[in-house]
């Protein structure tokens, strides 16, 4: 693996180097110069402490630009829309992780951008990149929502031993002690 990957994990779903990410306070960094400790912007106004970063390669995945911008992520990277969660990929991004519930991003999702801004999408192109090609991610505290050059993202799939998940009765437990059949908590109280 490439420096900085986790071993024995699948490829991440990432952002090519000079995707700017929007830390808290609202400054900006490229993707490829985020480290540990750093604090990243969310949605909600809060901020979520990197853990782990995850520096790898496209391994053969396309990557995506949007409204004719630069091809900056992975096809497999989910953004957040009017409509929930999508990927370029729905079946490249459920090969990775099952947990985050998504669909295929089309045009007229709007995304959520950064201070409530909506971005229509009106197009989606895919290129084919080199299985070398340098791509970056990170493990995330908190709600795992961050944003790349404006769209609100998750870093689904990149959680760490130890972090804590919320069971059916409420009670902590870390994510690598979660077994099948185990009730965990969603977002709207449900299990």
């Amino acid at each position: 693996p490439s420096p900085g990957a986790s071993i024995g994990m699948p490829a991440y779903c990432c952002f090519v180097a000079g995707t700017k990410i929007i830390m808290e306070g609202h400054s900006t960094k490229n993707i490829e110069d985020v480290v540990v400790g750093d604090m990243v912007h969310r949605f909600d106004g809060e901020s979520n402490k990197v853990l782990e970063l995850q520096h790898t390669t496209a391994r053969g995945r396309q990557l995506v630009s949007i409204n004719k911008g630069p091809f900056f992520m992975t096809e497999d990277h989910p953004v957040k829309t009017n409509n929930g969660w999508r990927a370029a990929n729905e079946e490249k991004a459920k090969e990775l992780s099952e947990y985050l519930e998504l669909d295929t991003l089309t045009v007229g999702d709007k995304i959520i951008g950064h201070n409530g801004w909506h971005f229509e999408v009106a197009s989606i192109d895919f290129m084919d990149t080199s299985p070398d090609t340098p791509v970056y991610n990170f493990a995330l505290d908190g709600d795992h929502e961050y944003f790349a050059d404006g769209l609100l993202v998750h870093n689904r799939g990149c959680f760490v031993a130890g972090s804590k998940v919320i069971m059916g009765d409420y009670s902590l437990r870390n994510i690598e002690d979660v077994e099948v059949g185990n009730q965990v908590r969603r977002l709207d109280g449900g299990t």
